[in-house]
């Protein structure tokens, strides 16, 4: 940090990460099991 209170551009760029990326993590698999129904299979 340059100055105290402020983040540069590489920390925003992980704070938005660090948000974005556990919610897509929880998100996408109930939205693949909808898309494939039956078609689904563990191997």
């Amino acid at each position: 940090m340059s100055e105290q209170g402020k983040i540069d551009s590489k920390q925003a760029v992980m704070l938005m990460l660090s948000m974005v990326l556990p919610t897509a993590i929880l998100t996408v698999p109930p939205v693949v099991v909808e898309f494939a129904r039956q078609d689904a299979w563990l191997s």
